[in-house]
């Protein structure tokens, strides 16, 4: 996977971004914010990510767009990366396009810190 142990949490909701921040901080995990799908796009290409929590529903492009595109990013850590639904509804139409799209898992809001560290524990090293 990659070296770094940073997270990249997509969400256009400022207070989303605040508590999902707060709780990999009470966990002691580095972490970058971008507030839409194409700033989520400019910091993966710059920088690997050890895990991308990415809101599912954003205005263009929402998380599946999103993820459509890292996955066909040019190289291996592009279709590797864990890329974690954050969403309310996570279950039947949902669940199927996340995962067509390359997500790997679901996470439901408002996050959960067992939840998250539970999610954590399974896709980082």
């Amino acid at each position: 996977m990659c070296s770094n142990d940073r997270i990249l949490i997509v969400d256009d909701n400022d207070m989303n971004r605040k508590m999902t921040s707060r709780l990999l901080g009470k966990l002691d995990l580095p972490w970058d914010e971008a507030s839409d799908g194409l700033a989520a796009l400019d910091k993966v290409a710059q920088e690997e990510y050890a895990l991308i929590l990415m809101d599912y529903r954003m205005p263009e492009p929402d998380g599946v767009e999103t993820t459509i595109r890292i996955r066909q990013m040019e190289g291996d850590y592009y279709k590797k990366v864990p890329i974690i639904a954050m969403t309310a509804n996570a279950f039947g139409d949902d669940l199927k396009k996340s995962k067509e799209a390359g997500m790997n898992a679901h996470l439901a809001k408002p996050i959960d810190v067992g939840m998250l560290t539970e999610t954590l524990a399974q896709w980082v090293r």
